[in-house]
């Protein structure tokens, strides 16, 4: 934060949309596979 109390963000996820997986043991043996947009956050923060 600033001394002002006043803070600004930006994320970002999953730039490359890449789905997220899960393997048991080796990559040839998946368990789970999610699919998952990019997601783009911003915002302020202000502290009084």
């Amino acid at each position: 934060m600033t001394p002002y109390g006043v803070g600004v963000y930006f994320n970002a996820k999953n730039l490359t949309n890449a789905p997220w997986r899960i393997y048991e043991g080796e990559a040839n043996r998946p368990i789970q596979r999610e699919f998952y947009d990019i997601t783009y956050e911003f915002g302020m923060k202000f502290k009084f």
